[in-house]
């Protein structure tokens, strides 16, 4: 079976765009959890904050 340039060109553009949509996914995903993680450790932040003043007035 042969392949023509068109299909091959074809090809090579779906898998670049199929690699491009996975890593564009990928980072917003990494984003996500960096701002969800960095809103943990500031809301036990907080905690130990609230927890430091009950015990030392």
């Amino acid at each position: 079976m042969e392949f023509s340039i068109g299909q091959g060109i074809a090809f090579l553009g779906a898998a670049y765009f199929c690699a491009h949509l996975g890593m564009m996914l990928f980072g917003i995903a990494a984003k996500t959890r960096l701002q969800r993680l960095q809103l943990e450790s500031e809301e036990r932040q907080a905690a130990t904050a609230a927890n430091l003043a009950v015990r030392h007035p």
